[in-house]
């Protein structure tokens, strides 16, 4: 099964093992039916965990940059 797999790799890149489980569930739900490029994937497995690292990625990035980020927004005020 590549679940296991996915997030023993995950926890390598984000060193947390619950946000690597999250990051890869993520990935399974991007994977639902309806989604091609999932389905049209020459490796399924590559994929998810390809997409499970962007998700990770983007989790860090939000973490750090959502601190910066409010008090510029507290301060901009509209003309």
């Amino acid at each position: 099964m590549a679940y296991p797999r996915l997030v023993g790799q995950l926890v390598g890149v984000t060193g947390d093992p619950a946000e690597a489980e999250d990051a890869v569930m993520e990935a399974f739900a991007r994977a639902a039916p309806g989604r091609s490029s999932f389905h049209a994937a020459d490796n399924p497995e590559a994929w998810l965990g390809t997409v499970a690292v962007n998700v990770a990625r983007s989790r860090w990035r939000r973490v750090l940059y959502w601190p910066h980020l409010v008090p510029a927004l507290a301060r901009f005020r509209p003309g």
